[in-house]
């Protein structure tokens, strides 16, 4: 792991009073064309807690990590996130979406002493090494658990080249009201700057309008 000094030393601590906590960013696919996603915060934790610059709040929720097992060919299992939804919250979604399908999960783990890295002057790519991305595969409910089958991302899914910069084009057009987005109100969008700043969002506006218009470069 590459992680930063700093979280290298909490790690190494034989004793600390600060916990390290699974937090899930969770990119509901609401079936709508174009599609639309509905951003979940949740984290493994007893209260709520903000983590990030600027802070997003997470919600406290029990749930736990299943990593895949092998079986005796070699095969890999599934990860699975069991939910225990009490609150019948997350269960709504998955029964109203007809399993969600299409849906992603980011799990990271972070350290309580570290939620905003402002002391460092650092964000959040330093948990990059302790960061996860998952589809969301199927759904099985038994009672207020949730099991959810997580796998990697599908390939056939996936734009190429991955490296595509567009000047007044929004990349996050395809998961709009997404995690990366974070627009919440009833308006549309058409992907382009000037739709973005109508809607007050030019702040998070995934497109790169310092590029020169004229060409076009694959990294």
């Amino acid at each position: 792991m590459q992680l930063p000094k700093y979280l290298r030393f909490t790690k190494d601590q034989m004793e600390n009073s600060h916990p390290w906590l699974a937090i899930l960013d969770i990119s509901v696919d609401l079936g709508t064309t174009p599609k639309t996603y509905l951003p979940l915060y949740v984290v493994n934790n007893t209260e709520n807690i903000s983590f990030g610059t600027p802070p997003q709040e997470y919600t406290a929720y029990a749930f736990s990590i299943a990593m895949p097992s092998q079986s005796s060919e070699g095969e890999l299992g599934k990860t699975s996130l069991i939910v225990y939804d009490v609150g019948k919250t997350l269960r709504t979604y998955i029964e109203d979406l007809d399993g969600a399908h299409g849906s992603t999960v980011r799990l990271r783990i972070i350290n309580t002493e570290y939620l905003a890295n402002d002391e460092y002057s650092t964000g959040l790519h330093d948990y990059d090494d302790l960061t996860f991305e998952f589809d969301l595969i199927d759904v099985t409910i038994v009672n207020e658990s949730i099991t959810i089958g997580l796998g990697a991302p599908n390939l056939m899914r996936q734009s190429f080249p991955p490296g595509r910069y567009v000047a007044n084009h929004c990349e996050w057009y395809g998961r709009f009201k997404g995690i990366e987005c974070k627009y919440t109100g009833a308006a549309t969008c058409n992907g382009t700057k000037a739709s973005c700043a109508v809607l007050g969002n030019s702040a998070n506006f995934g497109g790169f309008p310092g590029l020169d218009e004229s060409g076009s470069r694959i990294a």
